[in-house]
């Protein structure tokens, strides 16, 4: 008899046990990401995948622009960084002044599109010189005609990402030759949906966002050719984007990786190799354009290195 409740004992407390293991969460921690819309796509496409293979993994993505997601990891708020552009001077000042140690990827390559209303017939390409005179600050352009003689006096109305997106402090530095320089009576949002619902809805509107933001949407919107800086009109897609022919709005898009958070969390190392391993595949089914494997074997190398040290 108490040889049996002896057994019956080591057996409950087995059950508790593997209860107990059952219940640990192995992926504990929630990895924390922010930044830019326009990259927001390839990120939320990885984490669905990562979780469907570590179903306990937490992954919290927010969007607010390039410029919130470097806020938050200059405070140490942030474990990822979403960006559509490259860490400003300003950003690597204020992340050494508070200790931060960051990394960067590229990740994929974009074409921004200057998007109109697929009921605008009047225009299939523009000039940079056209965008600057439409963009540009203090401008007072507010009609196609006022673009181009040719084109229809129609009201012009204009949609803009916000201050604090990566697309923004991009396009006004290649179209007016001043990061943040730029007309300030458009509509402005960080979130590029915004935006093409905006264009969307008005026939005689204008916006730039993210390829990805067109490509699923091209039921709605219509792309213009751009007169590139060897006066050649060429549409935004994968081949004119990788060969450089769509200049100057073809940029690459990043990850930013907070390096403590790196080294002590091995959720976060598990999901940046991850992200390496599929963001290829990920980043052309949302509508973005891949690395060269040259360049994915330089940021698997990066990592490692970081990780040893």
């Amino acid at each position: 008899m108490r040889k049996n409740r002896g057994r019956e004992m080591k057996f409950n407390l087995l059950l508790l046990c593997f209860a107990m293991l059952a219940s640990t969460n192995i992926y504990a921690k929630t990895i924390i990401i922010k930044g830019s819309s326009t990259v927001y796509p390839i990120s939320e496409a990885v984490a669905e995948e990562y979780g469907k293979i570590h179903r306990q993994a937490r992954v919290s993505i927010s969007v607010g622009g390039t410029g919130s997601g470097f806020n938050a990891l200059i405070h140490n708020k942030t474990d990822i960084v979403n960006a559509s552009r490259a860490i400003e001077t300003s950003e690597i000042k204020a992340t050494k002044q508070n200790g931060v140690e960051y990394v960067g990827f590229a990740i994929a390559y974009d074409a921004i599109v200057i998007a109109v209303n697929k009921k605008n017939t009047w225009i299939s390409q523009i000039t940079v010189d056209q965008l600057h005179k439409i963009w540009a600050s203090g401008s007072k352009v507010l009609n196609w005609k006022q673009v181009d003689s040719s084109l229809p006096d129609s009201k012009l109305s204009l949609y803009s990402p916000g201050t604090a997106s990566g697309t923004f402090d991009y396009f006004t530095h290649a179209v007016n030759g001043q990061s943040g320089l730029i007309r300030t009576d458009s509509t402005r949002n960080e979130d590029a949906n915004v935006l093409v619902r905006g264009v969307e809805g008005n026939t005689g509107a204008m916006g730039y966002f993210g390829y990805a933001y067109y490509v699923n949407n091209t039921n709605k919107l219509r792309a213009l050719a751009v007169v590139n800086n060897q006066g050649k009109a060429v549409f935004p897609s994968q081949k004119n984007a990788l060969n450089g022919t769509y200049n100057p709005l073809t940029r690459p898009l990043f990850i930013y990786v907070n390096v403590k958070k790196l080294r002590e969390s091995k959720e976060v190392q598990n999901f940046v190799k991850f992200y390496f391993a599929k963001a290829k595949d990920l980043a052309q089914e949302v509508g973005y354009f891949p690395l060269t494997p040259k360049e994915k074997e330089k940021n698997i190398a990066t990592l490692r290195n970081i990780l040893k040290n």
